[in-house]
């Protein structure tokens, strides 16, 4: 993790998540992280994994009427 990671942040924007979401929110950071062949999980990686675990994966091809 890098050293710009501020937990403080994460922890305000993972309020009322449980251990579980937790776990899945960092690893989906780390396989972000390995996506963009970096070596250090940083913040983007970190708020793009809360809101894949908060709202869900993108799917591809679905519309919304």
């Amino acid at each position: 993790m890098a050293t710009t990671v501020n937990l403080s942040d994460v922890a305000k924007r993972c309020l009322g998540m449980s251990g579980a979401d937790l776990m899945n929110v960092m690893n989906e950071a780390a396989i972000l992280t390995a996506r963009k062949k970096k070596q250090l999980i940083d913040m983007e990686e970190i708020y793009d994994s809360i809101d894949r675990i908060q709202i869900g994966l993108e799917k591809k091809g679905s519309t919304f009427s």
